[in-house]
């Protein structure tokens, strides 16, 4: 799960979204109203705003209002295959209602990347993985 994330109000504009693209490696932004998580702005949706509406145009016309979330608390491959399902590159992570990180696709490849070479390095022990990369 992703917790240094950015997050956008309703009424901000698609510049700021845009600033973030380009600040850094988020694409799709959790929006939230007083504290609340009431849509997503995906990075398809906010190109096509931008192109027919400007980039003064305010996150809540860009934004859309039907999403999934996940728990942080859910299986990992239960939440991969809602991924998978419903097409969307982000899952905004809700502990208690409140937004707790985004999980997306890259995310998880990362994790499981990781994962695997913990584990690996767990069989072979320590030494025996740094002859590995020595040969």
């Amino acid at each position: 799960m992703i917790t240094d994330f950015r997050s956008l109000a309703p009424g901000n504009s698609l510049q700021e979204a845009i600033d973030h693209v380009l600040a850094g490696f988020q694409h799709d932004f959790p929006v939230l109203e007083q504290g609340r998580l009431v849509g997503v702005l995906i990075r398809a949706d906010l190109l096509k705003s931008v192109a027919q509406k400007g980039p003064e145009t305010r996150v809540a016309e860009a934004m859309t209002e039907r999403f999934e979330t996940a728990d942080p608390t859910e299986m990992l491959d239960l939440v991969l295959a809602r991924l998978q399902s419903c097409h969307c590159r982000t899952l905004p992570v809700l502990k208690g209602g409140e937004l707790a990180g985004v999980l997306t696709m890259d995310n998880v490849g990362e994790f499981l990347m990781f994962q695997s070479v913990l584990l690996a390095d767990a069989r072979v022990g320590r030494t025996g993985l740094a002859v590995r990369r020595a040969q």
